[in-house]
């Protein structure tokens, strides 16, 4: 993998990847030793909730690694109210005063960067990924010309399942949705605008807005209200009464007093495991095969395997890339079918084509 087209730029200000689906997957007990892809760093922070021993977030893009470590010292040094205004989940006027008292916290390269980015933090940081600003540009100037703003608000009311299906159906479900949708989540606006183009390299159809459009019709007909993923797409904010797990106000308290056990690392996930063999028992990889061949693959999944101790776990996904382990390595690993297809049901976030979990013999 090419690291410099990663460096220093946010793709993911929040991770989209379901932390429920993730904890579960994962099964992480006192004694686990994680490794945990960086991005957002919202779901490795969420990790701690289940009293891991140490996690390595790990990101070979160091930007999103700058952000996890403002978003630590932003929980440990400022009240709860103070947090979801600077991180940006309520208006602040005053974030930049905020991050004077955070950044003598920060490493010296992060701090660095930071103060070289204070454009970002004053707009609140969960909103300045390049895919968070391309939500916020759906939800503000392309949903508009869908729905009217009662609609969306309806979308999230509380209703029956019989309720919301026809809600979709009657309501939602229009030539202008089918249409606009399909045009500005189509490989090329989404590549160009939305994600990174490397994340396309090995996506062999054009074609990917009948995936998304089917996926997310199941979000939007089950459970929708409990959706932060969903209700963060179509308004450009969270609903404050239901946050990702990491900024609740009862989680918080947790998080702080086992922020310490993160340790931060830029580096590729198969260098650091060779140069560290500690013998991981829990991996969150989320969909870092997307960008690599077969081949790359497979050679990832065995170092993991000589890395891991028995009966490790992985939980990775695929999001329009079919990637998993090699048939060779069936004696070694094995994919748990049941929890894979309970937690694929269950998952929140609709764009991604299929969740993996694994665990070694």
């Amino acid at each position: 993998m090419n690291e410099q087209k990663w460096k220093n730029k946010i793709y993911y200000s929040q991770c989209w990847e379901d932390p429920y689906v993730l904890l579960e997957g994962l099964e992480i007990n006192k004694e686990d030793k994680i490794i945990s892809i960086t991005s957002g760093g919202c779901n490795t922070l969420t990790l701690l909730l289940k009293d891991p021993k140490e996690i390595i977030a790990l990101d070979i893009n160091s930007a999103q690694n700058y952000l996890l470590e403002l978003k630590i010292s932003a929980i440990k040094h400022l009240s709860y109210d103070n947090l979801l205004a600077f991180l940006g989940i309520e208006s602040c006027d005053n974030r930049i005063n905020l991050y004077s008292l955070l950044k003598n916290d920060l490493s010296k390269d992060s701090q660095e960067w930071w103060d070289n980015n204070t454009k970002l933090i004053a707009q609140g940081v969960i909103h300045v990924g390049k895919l968070e600003r391309y939500f916020r540009v759906f939800s503000r100037f392309i949903l508009p010309l869908i729905h009217s703003k009662k609609t969306v608000q309806f979308l999230f009311t509380q209703k029956t399942q019989e309720q919301q299906y026809e809600f979709y159906n009657k309501k939602w479900n229009t030539w202008r949705w089918r249409f606009l949708f399909s045009i500005f989540f189509s490989k090329k606006l989404t590549s160009n605008n939305g994600r990174n183009k490397q994340l396309f390299k090995y996506v062999s159809t054009n074609n990917i807005t009948d995936h998304y459009l089917i996926k997310i019709k199941n979000s939007i007909c089950i459970e929708p209200a409990k959706n932060f993923f969903l209700h963060y797409m179509f308004t450009g904010k969270y609903d404050k009464s239901n946050l990702p797990l990491y900024l609740r106000k009862e989680n918080v308290p947790i998080i702080r007093e086992r922020i310490n056990r993160i340790q931060i690392v830029s580096e590729d996930i198969a260098t650091y495991i060779k140069k560290n063999p500690k013998k991981y028992t829990k991996y969150n990889l989320s969909n870092i095969f997307e960008t690599l061949s077969v081949e790359e693959t497979h050679v990832i999944f065995k170092d993991i395997i000589e890395a891991s101790g028995y009966n490790a776990r992985l939980v990775y996904i695929n999001h329009l890339v079919d990637r998993t382990f090699y048939e060779e390595l069936n004696n070694i690993i094995v994919h748990d079918i049941k929890n894979e297809d309970l937690l694929n049901k269950q998952n929140m976030a609709f764009f991604y084509k299929k969740i993996h979990i694994d665990y070694i013999k």
